[in-house]
């Protein structure tokens, strides 16, 4: 699927206004990985973020930018719709 990102939480990995491609079929063939920038759902919003951490069936993820990064509690595999495939700018 194609995305534009509103938001500067993933700066500068990805800027705000830029476009990227995401998919699920990566995790088809192996598991998220402590690094990995996935789309997951959150109250119906699709956010993208960062794996940082993974414990007990539970990953953590945040954004790049610190100082404009919203915490999110854990997420479960199943909340995970899709992996950063390529970014355009």
């Amino acid at each position: 699927s194609f995305f534009k990102v509103k938001g500067h939480s993933m700066e500068p990995e990805i800027l705000e206004g830029s476009f990227f491609i995401a998919s699920i079929i990566p995790f088809w063939f192996a598991p998220p990985k402590i690094g990995d920038t996935i789309l997951f759902d959150s109250n119906g919003k699709t956010i993208v973020k960062k794996i940082i951490n993974f414990d007990d069936g539970k990953y953590f993820v945040e954004g790049e930018n610190k100082l404009d990064d919203k915490k999110f509690p854990p997420i479960e595999r199943s909340e995970i719709l899709g992996k950063v495939v390529l970014k355009l700018t």
